[in-house]
This record gives C-alpha cells, structure tokens and sequence, in this order.
C-alpha cells in the first residue's frame, strides 16, 4: 500500500520504492519503526477526514518560520495544498520534490535533510 501512496504510479515511482524500502528494511530490527497500531491508524484516518471537512483557514495567525514539503505529484495530500499553504502564510519556503508523491522525503532524503538543515539554520 505504501509503494502507492508514497510514490507516483509509474516506473520511476516503482524504482524510487524499491530502493526506499530496500533502505528501510536494511536497518537492524531494534533501529526500525514500531508497526502502527490500528486504533493509531484509525484515529489519523478521522482526524484526516474531518480536516478535509472543515472550513478553510486562511492561517495568517501563523507567524513563526515554516517549511513546507512536498512531491510535485502527491495524490494523498495533493501538492496544490502546499503552494496554497506557501501563499498563505507569510514568509513560508516551499520544497518541492519532483517526480515524487507523498513519499518525497523518503526519496531525496539527502536533498530533505540539507533542505532542513538550511531552513534550521
């Protein structure tokens, strides 16, 4: 399921989950993730669901320096949220990956991290 959320449905975004989840599962056992539990998952899918409901904010009370990050073809949190996100709050950067879906993190990890490590800086 994550190969289809995480990246774009094509060959490139087959190789890019290859070789994340290649990465991922390389890590010893006590280095990796805990499985989400299904109250946990549950409990995100609602929270998701009633955000997608609500009203739009037009989040001008947020005043503190933000990064923004996304693929430029993300279909679980559509990328035209992010540019919406970057003009509406004042000052934001915007990261976008390209040729990546939610997952972009995980597929330039090296380029994310260098992103964070000059926005903290």
């Amino acid at each position: 399921m994550k190969r289809y959320i995480f990246f774009t449905d094509d060959a490139t975004g087959e190789a890019a989950a290859n070789a994340t989840f290649a990465r991922l599962y390389s890590r010893a056992l006590s280095n990796q993730d805990t499985p989400v539990t299904m109250p946990a998952f549950l409990a995100q899918l609602g929270a998701v669901k009633r955000w997608g409901k609500a009203a739009e904010d037009d989040l001008s009370f947020v005043r503190v320096p933000t990064l923004i990050a996304n693929g430029d073809d993300d279909a679980m949190v559509p990328t035209p949220n992010s540019n919406a996100m970057h003009e509406k709050i004042i000052g934001s950067r915007l990261a976008l990956y390209p040729h990546a879906g939610h997952g972009s993190l995980f597929q330039y990890p090296n380029e994310f991290a260098d992103e964070v490590n000059e926005f903290l800086s």
